[in-house]
């Protein structure tokens, strides 16, 4: 998928838009499909939001750099990361990343680092700043099956997750900012729990909407909200 043009409602003049980066992955490990990226691929943008969406590749090595200039490319207010976790048995909020590489399988790259920090010089682990709880009640309330992980894996989601909260903090930037995985799809053939596109497609959608509430108070330079 290439990078999207923002996606936009129509709003009075005067009015700040709420502006939400969302990235999603690749296909790796020799899959075709990746959910995340299935998942975002229908989003559409809340009332008063803009809506930049981006493809991430399964490379560690990349996260960073991609992440930096999609921080300066799109000036997010909030930044959601969506990630595959199969094997898991619901939508999974991520509350903590940790600066460590230890993967599994090699990236798409072939690259296999093992016990390794993502930034040497960064904390131990960066605790998401997006509004978890909120984002996981949304979900109760529409029967989605979630709930909040206290791990992120070592993998490539992991580094994302970490490199986006660093480069946030280290920039003193204002964005919230988070990852939340998304099962195995039942379009995926998968053995064990695996979700139903539409319920997937609709757990990235209440998230999005649960940012979008964020808009509704008022941000320097003018109001963001949603109308």
């Amino acid at each position: 998928m290439n990078p999207m043009e923002a996606q936009v409602n129509a709003v009075p003049d005067g009015i700040r838009l709420y502006r939400i980066l969302v990235t999603a992955f690749e296909p790796f490990d020799g899959d075709s499909l990746n959910a995340s990226l299935e998942c975002a691929r229908r989003l559409r943008p809340p009332k008063g939001t803009a809506l930049f969406v981006r493809e991430a590749p399964v490379v560690f090595s990349r996260c960073g750099d991609l992440m930096s200039r999609w921080l300066e490319e799109t000036k997010p207010d909030a930044v959601l990361c969506l990630g595959q976790a199969a094997g898991r048995r619901g939508v999974s909020i991520e509350r903590i990343a940790v600066n460590l590489m230890d993967a599994r399988i090699p990236d798409n790259a072939g690259a296999q680092p093992r016990d390794l920090p993502i930034r040497p010089e960064g904390p131990d682990g960066l605790f998401a700043t997006l509004p978890v709880r909120r984002m996981l009640d949304a979900l109760a309330q529409r029967d989605i099956p979630a709930f909040l992980s206290d791990s992120a894996g070592t993998y490539v989601c992991n580094c994302l997750m970490y490199e986006t909260l660093y480069l946030i903090r280290e920039r003193g930037l204002s964005a919230i900012a988070g990852f939340v995985h998304i099962p195995s799809l039942r379009e995926q053939g998968k053995d064990g729990f695996a979700m139903p596109l539409e319920t997937a497609a609709e757990a990235a959608e209440t998230c999005l909407q649960v940012l979008a509430a964020q808009g509704k108070t008022a941000k320097g330079g003018g109001q963001s909200l949603c109308l």
